[in-house]
């Protein structure tokens, strides 16, 4: 029964996701220049198409700039660079401790994304919780 209700679960998360994200994933590399600084950062950012990608950038970079240094990100980049990302699969980790990282499930080429799921489960003796992660893994094209 738990199988069952897993796998529909899985199945509405997963159509859900397609649908939202479409075939791919475009990544933003935005480049900022701060002239009170006299100095150029660089944010990434992911969206569905090129333009998320930015105001993902864009939104990264006024959450990490305090106070005055914030409205710099507000104005055009200096430099943005596109990368489309393939979808390369959607592995669970090993089960760890709860108090320990789950690591990257990800093929090799491939980089972690987003946490799909997260399954937990109680252990030995004495008893000590598990837990595992699914995880959306993208590559470059």
């Amino acid at each position: 029964m738990k199988k069952i209700l897993r796998l529909a679960i899985g199945v509405c998360v997963f159509g859900f996701q397609h649908t939202a994200q479409g075939a791919g994933l475009w990544m933003a590399k935005a480049e900022w220049y701060f002239a009170a600084l006299d100095t150029r950062k660089v944010y990434q950012g992911r969206g569905g198409d090129q333009q998320q990608a930015l105001r993902d950038a864009r939104n990264r970079c006024i959450l990490r700039q305090a106070g005055p240094w914030s409205a710099y990100c507000g104005a055009a980049p200096t430099r943005v660079d596109y990368t489309e990302l393939e979808d390369c699969g959607t592995p669970w980790s090993d089960w760890k401790q709860l108090d320990r990282g789950v690591g990257n499930p990800c093929p090799s080429d491939c980089f972690r994304g987003a946490r799909l799921m997260r399954e937990t489960r109680l252990r030995g003796f004495p008893v000590r919780p598990q837990h595992r992660e699914m995880v959306r893994c993208w590559r470059k094209k």
